[in-house]
């Protein structure tokens, strides 16, 4: 009981930090290849994104000890809302979501020195999950987003908010909500102009609710990433969706910076992809994500990282001058190469110029494999709710834990 009376008053402390310090946060935008604040100051952006918080992924959140439902999000919710009903399911949602980052994480990343976090949004925070379209559009879906914003605000941290959910999953994986819609290994949203539609109106909501008119602390918002790891459509596809997406917002709001992602592959780096001017882009922000050794991170090098940060930053440098663009390193990491190696990387990415997100600030993974986590569990780690046969009451309970003190403790190998 006593800590769950601790998990509600941090919970409570997002609903009540003040935004009188929110006049410090000056608006960012583009100008040439630099990122600058209201006053033509360059903000080189540095800090981490906040995964695993309102999308679950099975490898490294409490999503489900039995296994069942840990395929994604979605099917996790699915089966909360069949077994208890919507109203309790959100509720549940809304345990997690209010424990696992609090106030407490923003102070240790204000204390770390770091300038931003990366938020992953999906299309479930919205919509019905069972119908989603414009009539079961859900305004709660902002509430506890709006309050870390606030949070970030008086702590002069910087939001970037990222789509990594598109409606019918424009990748097929786990991280955007909805693996495998409709089916399909690489989602549906590229083949359905439905699903587009609705994820273009949704971002002209977002727009709208953040727009400076209408919410207090809009400068704290860096800007909108507009489809993360888009990789289930070919650059066409990729670059109709940005202009559609790219045309929704700017209706709402005229002056967000916004962030294009390239994926740093053979077909999918930054010098792969199209100019800002060819299609008319402006106050956008060119970015990518460099994982050197996703499919056996364990036994990454530092050499194999180096490479991959080294070749991030020779596609930059090669579109740097001629689309006139900034660059963002939006995720990476140096997996368990060591303190040194995170920190080279780090160096040569502030050298080049580009502003960056580790991922991720906090990860379910034991001691001895944190490779995803600047945040790590100890010894005591929490307890995962068996999603299909745990109570309403024991999953909340267990939910509740996740708060990073006392039971998560800083990954001393990552330099942040």
């Amino acid at each position: 009981m006593l800590k769950r009376l601790k998990a509600c008053a941090l919970a409570a402390s997002l609903l009540v930090t003040a935004t009188t310090v929110h006049a410090q946060m000056s608006a960012l935008h583009t100008s040439g290849t630099n990122i600058v604040n209201a006053s033509g100051t360059t903000v080189q952006l540095k800090g981490t994104n906040l995964g695993g918080w309102f999308i679950m992924e099975n490898y490294m959140t409490p999503i489900d000890s039995g296994g069942t439902y840990a395929t994604d999000q979605y099917t996790m919710m699915m089966e909360l809302s069949n077994r208890f009903g919507v109203t309790t399911e959100r509720s549940l949602i809304n345990t997690y979501q209010t424990n696992f980052i609090t106030t407490a994480d923003l102070d240790n990343i204000q204390n770390a020195g770091l300038n931003v976090v990366r938020i992953p949004i999906w299309w479930g925070m919205f919509f019905s999950l069972s119908s989603p379209s414009q009539s079961t559009y859900r305004t709660d879906g902002f509430t506890v987003l709006d309050n870390i914003i606030n949070a970030c605000a008086s702590r002069g941290i910087y939001v970037i908010l990222s789509m990594h959910g598109a409606v019918g999953s424009q990748s097929g994986s786990e991280d955007t909500g909805q693996a495998s819609a409709g089916g399909s290994s690489t989602g549906q949203y590229f083949s359905s102009s439905t699903d587009q539609a609705l994820t273009a109106w949704l971002w002209g909501q977002i727009a709208t609710h953040y727009s400076s008119s209408n919410f207090g602390n809009a400068a704290t918002i860096a800007g909108f990433d507009l489809l993360n790891e888009p990789v289930g459509g070919t650059q066409a596809q990729v670059v109709a969706q940005y202009n559609t997406l790219y045309t929704a917002v700017r209706n709402a709001d005229a002056n967000r910076m916004l962030f294009l992602e390239t994926i740093d592959s053979a077909s999918w780096s930054m010098a792969d992809f199209v100019s800002p001017s060819s299609q008319s882009w402006s106050n956008v922000v060119y970015s990518t994500h460099v994982y050197a050794c996703s499919s056996t991170p364990t036994t990454c090098t530092a050499s194999q990282v180096t490479t991959a940060i080294n070749n991030a930053i020779t596609h930059y440098n090669s579109i740097k001058t001629s689309f006139n663009v900034p660059g963002y390193i939006g995720e990476y990491t140096a997996y368990n190469t060591g303190y040194s190696e995170w920190q080279s990387v780090q160096t040569a990415m502030a050298n080049a110029g580009l502003s960056r997100t580790a991922w991720a600030y906090k990860a379910n993974t034991t001691p001895t494999y944190c490779l995803w986590g600047w945040y790590c569990p100890t010894s005591t780690r929490p307890t995962t709710p068996n999603i299909g046969s745990d109570s309403s009451a024991t999953i909340s309970t267990d939910w509740s834990g996740w708060t990073t003190s006392p039971d998560f403790a800083q990954n001393s190998t990552i330099h942040m």
